[in-house]
């Protein structure tokens, strides 16, 4: 019984795992857009830098890798 109460939370962390993975993934998209976007209107400025909803500031170059 315990055994099974393991497997059930190990498969919970892995799901956990990986919705937290593709939710990084979505917020690195949107960054990159939003970015492509203002530099459209404020010229080309590949330095711009973004704060991510998690808090990181990361430049242009490193969100599209």
């Amino acid at each position: 019984m315990l055994g099974l109460a393991f497997l059930i939370l190990a498969e919970c962390l892995y799901w956990l795992d990986q919705v937290l993975q593709s939710q990084t993934h979505l917020t690195k998209l949107i960054c990159t857009t939003a970015i492509l976007l203002s530099n459209g209107r404020q010229g080309s400025n590949r330095d711009a830098e973004v704060r991510s909803p998690l808090g990181k500031t990361s430049k242009l170059g490193a969100i599209i890798r």
